[in-house]
């Protein structure tokens, strides 16, 4: 109740100390700025004014900061549920989702029952870029999408037969920073961009990389067994990597 009242106190300063600048915006540059806010703050500022009361429904942004998940509290990932229940279906320039915790569910529950729910939100909403920073297990994941190019993995680790991509019809770039991927193929038709760095393939199986529009790609500091790449197309090296892989050009 006091930080309430405190919050509340705060915004009559503001208001009584001076002109409130903000308020002269479109609306669609006051969404733009919201967009780099984290979206539980940008749900915070409809306490602002009644003009700002349904703003943060249309912010074309979802960037979720969710440090409890992984271990189990509920309080994050129910905010976060009813943030995408009651936000307005605008596309999304892009969706971020992240967690600060170490704490790894080999079950891949916390995958399948948070996590996934909210990719699938922000592909519904037509997400141009998808980043994922979270320690967690996904066993064959498949994205399908006509609008997302850009894609980040992060920390996360991959199992099965595949990493599926293929119905990701613009997909362009694709990096995956600290992963383990010990799945038998990623396959991505349009993608041109490929970096993977300081992860972890399997030791005991070569996964293949079915990309055949594949312009660039980037392995460096990872261990096990090199990535096999499966090409239509010359494919032009990043130079300033120190690649392990092994590509095979099926032209040849």
């Amino acid at each position: 109740m006091s930080e309430k009242v405190d919050d509340e106190e705060s915004v009559e300063t503001a208001v009584a100390g001076g002109e409130d600048r903000l308020g002269a915006l479109l609306d669609e540059l006051l969404l733009h700025v919201m967009s780099f806010l984290a979206s539980r703050e940008a749900v915070r500022t409809c306490v602002l004014a009644r003009r700002w009361r349904t703003l943060w429904k249309s912010v074309p942004a979802l960037r979720i900061d969710d440090p409890d998940t992984c271990h189990g509290t509920k309080g994050s990932s129910t905010f976060v549920n009813n943030l995408l229940r009651l936000r307005d279906p605008v596309p999304l320039n892009v969706c971020d989702i992240s967690s600060h915790s170490w704490g790894m569910d080999w079950s891949g529950k916390t995958f399948r029952g948070i996590i996934e729910p909210w990719v699938q939100h922000a592909v519904s909403c037509q997400a141009r870029e998808l980043r994922i920073s979270f320690v967690c297990h996904a066993a064959n994941m498949t994205l399908v999408s006509s609008h997302l190019k850009r894609l980040r993995f992060s920390r996360m680790t991959f199992s099965g037969c595949s990493l599926d991509l293929s119905s990701c019809h613009v997909l362009e770039e694709l990096e995956m920073s600290g992963c383990d991927i010990f799945v038998d193929a990623i396959l991505c038709l349009p993608l041109q961009h490929l970096n993977i760095h300081d992860g972890c393939f399997g030791s005991d199986y070569r996964t293949r990389i079915s990309a055949p529009n594949l312009a660039h790609y980037l392995e460096a500091d990872c261990n096990g067994r090199k990535a096999l790449c499966l090409l239509q197309k010359y494919l032009k090296p990043d130079k300033s990597c120190n690649s392990r892989a092994q590509v095979y050009n099926s032209r040849e």
